[in-house]
């Protein structure tokens, strides 16, 4: 400008053409383009709505109008320096971001795809709450033993780890609780009381064991406690023998005396069956009449010889041992024994009301409430308000054949007797009093009385005087 002297372009023989602003140089080529010089923008759109520049140390692109759309059917960022990829878009394809120019994140068909360099694992992070202390992180990480694991906390505690053609772990505080095994699942306990806790709140709880067997009596599952791997108690569910289906099941439970038997089932030791009878000794309750079916109690011990089914009771002052307390037992030999073996009685009630003792003397007592006079013998009966205290003998078609005892005045046995008056006698044929000598097989008569006229014979069976001797 030769009024200003400002210059407005220049053009060089085999060199740039320069434009300028103001004095200023804004534009020139060179020969491998055009040079815009620091914080010159390249001002694209009316307003202008978009621009490029740099301010000395970074590019900038502004976009004020709409969206920023950068086309192309497949397009890198790259570093300058080192050509390392920054990430990979492509047409129809991936998108990839790298890390130290490794693809570790890419968009795949169907989601997404982290991939570690060999010989180091996979890792996702996600850190909440901006990741300032140890309790906002957590991490999955697919290593390179084949596991999938959930860390917690800033020193990556386990929490879930998943292990291919393997098990699936669960842990609290970093310690392994739940386990799936090939056959089932393994809960590991540290303390005691630890294990399967269901909390239903105001509901209740149901754990199903559900099996469609095909054969009668078999099981349906167990619950088995054991000593470091070996079967040492057992519960058992096993379906009836109900061929059909299968629906008239039973429990038993079962322990082992020696653990000798490795893994397997526990020897049946009791066992309630589909109506509610009990057994113990490993063999179904058989009551021995159908009215008692659903309520019996059946003690079996399967051996024949030197063995026998017991039931014993004991008490804190009686002690626990094989002398103490008392039983009832059935023997081999088919006879039942009932023992007291501490300083007790035997004492029998109906309509809470005692009616005979057995005592530790050996005494036979019908009735209740006996003084001491009773010492000294070995049986004794003790009238009540109603009853006499006398045995009565009854034959077949349960005629009074005889009495002894004492009777209670009038009753139906006798008329005319006072009170605690001894009778003897038959009622209905002659009486006779009996001795023997040695050698004799049957007793000897020696005093008849007559049933016909009461007259008294002294060895002499048929009396003609009052007392004929």
């Amino acid at each position: 400008d030769k009024d200003d002297g400002d210059v407005h372009a220049k053009f060089i023989h085999d060199g740039a053409v320069e434009l300028y602003h103001n004095n200023v140089k804004k534009f020139a080529t060179n020969s491998d383009g055009v040079d815009l010089g620091d914080n010159v923008k390249l001002r694209i759109g009316d307003a202008p709505d978009y621009k490029i520049y740099h301010n000395g140390t970074t590019t900038i692109h502004e976009n004020y109008t709409g969206d920023l759309i950068i086309k192309s059917d497949q397009m890198y960022l790259a570093s300058w320096t080192s050509g390392e990829n920054y990430l990979h878009a492509v047409k129809d394809g991936r998108v990839a971001l790298y890390y130290d120019n490794f693809s570790t994140f890419e968009t795949v068909d169907n989601g997404i795809k982290i991939t570690a360099k060999e010989n180091n694992h996979a890792r996702i992070h996600l850190w909440a709450d901006e990741g300032d202390d140890g309790a906002d992180k957590w991490e999955i990480m697919a290593t390179t033993q084949g596991n999938l694991k959930f860390y917690h906390g800033a020193s990556s505690e386990n929490t879930i780890v998943l292990t291919g053609d393997g098990s699936v772990d669960l842990y609290h505080d970093n310690s392994k609780k739940l386990e799936t095994t090939s056959t089932g699942i393994k809960i590991t306990s540290s303390t005691n009381g630890d294990g399967i806790n269901l909390l239903s709140g105001n509901n209740s709880s149901t754990i199903y064991l559900d099996a469609n067997r095909s054969s009668a009596n078999n099981g349906i599952g167990q619950v088995c406690g054991r000593w470091n791997g070996t079967t040492v108690a057992q519960m058992s569910f096993s379906c009836g023998s109900d061929a059909t289906n299968k629906d008239d099941g039973f429990i038993w439970f079962g322990t082992e005396s020696a653990a000798s038997n490795g893994n397997v089932n526990a020897t049946e030791r009791l066992r309630i069956n589909s109506v509610g009878n009990v057994s113990i000794g490993g063999a179904d309750a058989t009551p021995s009449n159908a009215a008692y079916n659903g309520s019996t109690l059946h003690l079996y011990q399967s051996g024949s010889s030197s063995v026998g089914s017991e039931i014993k009771w004991s008490t804190g002052a009686s002690g626990h041992t094989a002398s103490d307390g008392a039983y009832m037992a059935f023997y081999a030999d088919n006879n039942m024994y009932c023992n007291i073996r501490e300083a007790g009685n035997w004492q029998f009630y109906t309509a809470n009301a005692e009616r005979l003792r057995i005592t530790a003397e050996g005494e036979l007592l019908l009735g209740d409430s006996f003084s001491s006079n009773i010492n000294t013998f070995k049986m004794g009966i003790k009238e009540s308000a109603n009853e006499n205290a006398a045995i009565l003998f009854l034959d077949t078609d349960n005629m009074r054949g005889g009495i002894c005892g004492i009777s209670k005045g009038t009753n139906e046995l006798i008329s005319g007797t006072t009170n605690v008056d001894f009778v003897l006698g038959s009622l209905y044929a002659d009486t006779h009093i009996i001795y023997g000598g040695s050698g004799d097989t049957n007793g000897r008569i020696g005093l008849t009385v007559k049933s016909t006229d009461g007259k008294i014979g002294i060895n002499n069976t048929s009396p003609s005087a009052h007392l004929h001797v």
